[in-house]
């Protein structure tokens, strides 16, 4: 159940209210524009789903998705690239201060 909605200007004087009717009709509206969202949870033949195939970057299998920025096929190799970045930067890091101690007189 939605209930209306008042609109205050930026000095907090009324600026108007928007009804009941109207924020359902914007919510059903969005709801029939957006159908990927629910993709996963419902399979109606009018949707239209935003399916990828994407390979893991991680150990470089295909796998399908709905999201836009996934980029592992899960949260093992999520773990791993995070690990995988976080020695590469201590070893870029390290090879810095040895580059400064050898290069200073």
């Amino acid at each position: 159940m939605l209930s209306p909605v008042k609109i205050f200007d930026g000095k907090g004087n009324l600026k108007e209210i928007v009804t009941r009717e109207t924020i359902e009709e914007r919510h059903w509206k969005n709801l029939r524009t957006n159908n990927h969202i629910f993709a996963v949870k419902k399979s109606t033949p009018d949707m239209k789903l935003l399916i990828k195939k994407i390979i893991c970057g991680a150990c470089h299998t295909e796998f399908t998705t709905t999201h836009a920025r996934t980029l592992y096929c899960g949260q093992e190799c999520a773990r791993k690239m995070v690990e995988k970045k976080r020695k590469e930067k201590l070893r870029l890091k390290k090879e810095t201060q040895q580059n400064e101690k050898s290069s200073s007189p």
